[in-house]
């Protein structure tokens, strides 16, 4: 429960609030019939949820000792960190495709196909809990739901494609990644520096 608060929620709660306003800005500008307007706009929409949701999740699977200490106590620490920082990746998998590449569906006006990535996505994630969480429990259902949210995510993307080409701005987002890769380089070595402040 604190493993999902902390990761599943905070990231979802932070994909929701760009959905809210970057969606209403791009079906506006969809509703004038320009396409170039829109793909300027979707790629912005693209570049602002990544920039975003790229640092809070490498952040909340950095700080997951840290978290895990402040919320649990000892003995469930190495168990909650580990499920904080598989949680934070399976969030953003799953919002990234829900908060964006789902919108390929709404402006093709084809929800149906929608419904069938959704399917897709649900029997992967089955398959992989049955595979997973009898080996590694809770932390096999986390992983499941990263399996099935990339399955989800490229399934979607592909299907979206005969509909509207969603852009995804290389350059910008490498940007985003190199600077999320420096920000994990840098936390890396803090990742047990709570430990000490806490003896204390």
């Amino acid at each position: 429960t604190v493993a999902y608060a902390l990761a599943q929620t905070s990231i979802s709660t932070i994909g929701a609030g760009i959905d809210s306003a970057i969606y209403s800005r791009a079906v506006k500008i969809a509703d004038t019939n320009d396409r170039a307007a829109l793909d300027a706009q979707l790629s912005r929409s693209c570049v602002l949820l990544l920039a975003i949701m790229v640092p809070a999740t490498v952040g909340i699977a950095m700080l997951a000792p840290a978290l895990a200490r402040l919320c649990v106590s000892p003995d469930y620490v190495e168990p909650v960190s580990g499920l904080i920082a598989w949680m934070a990746v399976a969030a953003f998998v799953l919002n990234f495709r829900a908060n964006y590449v789902d919108h390929g569906f709404h402006f093709g006006n084809t929800t149906a196909r929608l419904t069938i990535v959704i399917a897709t996505m649900t029997v992967a994630n089955l398959a992989a809990d049955l595979v997973l969480i009898p080996r590694y429990g809770a932390l096999g259902a986390a992983q499941a739901s990263i399996i099935a949210g990339i399955i989800g995510l490229v399934h979607a993307t592909v299907a979206a494609r005969s509909l509207v080409v969603l852009p995804f701005p290389k350059a910008e987002i490498a940007k985003v990644l190199f600077a999320a890769l420096a920000m994990a380089l840098f936390l890396w070595p803090f990742r047990e520096a709570t430990s000490l402040v806490m003896e204390r």
